[in-house]
């Protein structure tokens, strides 16, 4: 039996294992809601996570390495880089998808055939997980970019109050201590 066809064959326990081996990257809090709660509305992250992996480890066993790879790591990858992962521990969950393989298909890695094919699919691995570091390194990109646009945002609109000396409200003009949504934003 091939490797793709054992891989087709344990895809669902693969896809267990390195779910738990992603879930295990947050807080056990986090990662026990996230593996309980099913709803997608409830739980996004989750939700990502599960579709994903599926996406994922099918598009790595098939060998269509393309648009359609980069459409399921983005979600994952977006999510991971707001959340404040750095680089390596964003990325890592790939890389666990080698260990997940290799832990389920241990006793059938006997011949040199099978270990061949094994690397074909780890490079293939390897070859996502360079692409997820692009994808991850353009959203830190991007949320630099908002975070800097909301801080001069902010100190534009401070600048324009302090040299108005009011602050406008909803109602009309109020001096600049008396608004609460102001003050709320220091």
């Amino acid at each position: 039996m091939s490797i793709n066809e054992l891989l087709e064959l344990k895809r669902s326990v693969i896809l267990g294992k390195w779910r738990r081996m992603i879930l295990d990257t947050y807080p056990a809090d986090g990662a026990s809601f996230m593996q309980l709660e099913k709803d997608r509305f409830h739980n996004p992250v989750g939700h990502t996570i599960e579709e994903a992996t599926e996406a994922l480890f099918d598009t790595v066993v098939a060998g269509r390495l393309g648009v359609e790879m980069s459409s399921s790591l983005d979600g994952i990858i977006r999510v991971r880089a707001v959340q404040g992962f750095s680089a390596a521990q964003a990325v890592a969950f790939l890389f666990q998808l080698k260990a997940a393989i290799r832990e389920e298909l241990g006793d059938a890695l006997s011949t040199r055939e099978s270990w061949t094919e094994l690397s074909r699919v780890e490079a293939a691995i390897d070859d996502v997980a360079l692409t997820a570091f692009d994808l991850y390194m353009r959203c830190r990109e991007r949320v630099y970019e908002v975070r800097a646009h909301e801080m001069k945002r902010r100190t534009s609109r401070l600048i324009e109050i302090m040299g108005r000396g009011s602050v406008p409200a909803e109602g009309g003009v109020q001096t600049a201590g008396g608004n609460d949504e102001f003050s709320s934003d220091c």
